[in-house]
């Protein structure tokens, strides 16, 4: 497991989310999204020029939505809320054409190959979690949600909490079907 520093409980704690679970929530995944992908800030992460090192001063000068003493941010926490909210609660991909030949077949290799070593086919969420709708509920997410050392070859060497640059989470397949 990936140990890393939570901004929300100011502890360490299991990271979950990303490549490398180097994110402990859903809420600091979207704030490092926010900030890093797009240069919004947050609530948690209220600066108003993203990421921009303290040695850019060009990119923090640039135009941006927020106030400069971080007091006004460009996600308030309403908004920043329901984001949160609404990736908590998106509807896992459904199974499609489970009875099709095809699909019987790719199940029977993924099966025999060994792939569900590391791509659990289906859990079944805790009765404790942050709300009813995301409780006991059966999910084929196809993964065991842990880090793997998946050698020099598919190394980026790039650390994160804990993981080595070696070391990727295993990523759900669910939906793969789609693409």
């Amino acid at each position: 497991p990936n140990r890393v520093w939570s901004d929300e409980t100011e502890a360490v704690t299991l990271g979950r989310f990303g490549w490398k679970a180097g994110q402990p929530s859903v809420a600091q995944q979207s704030a490092g999204a926010f900030a890093g992908d797009i240069g919004i800030s947050t609530p948690l992460y209220p600066a108003p020029y993203g990421d921009c090192m303290p040695a850019l001063a060009d990119c923090r000068a640039a135009p941006h939505g927020g106030a400069d003493d971080t007091d006004t941010v460009e996600a308030p926490a309403e908004m920043f809320d329901q984001v949160i909210f609404y990736s908590r609660n998106l509807g896992v991909p459904a199974r499609r054409t489970i009875d099709d030949p095809q699909v019987l077949e790719g199940k029977r290799l993924f099966y025999e190959s060994g792939c569900i070593a590391c791509h659990t086919p289906k859990f079944v969420t805790r009765r404790d979690s942050l709300g009813p709708e995301q409780s006991f509920q059966l999910i084929w997410p196809y993964t065991d949600l842990l880090l793997h050392d998946m050698g020099e070859e598919l190394a980026d060497g790039r650390p994160e909490g804990v993981a080595t640059g070696r070391e990727w989470r295993t990523p759900p397949l669910w939906g793969i079907g789609h693409t």
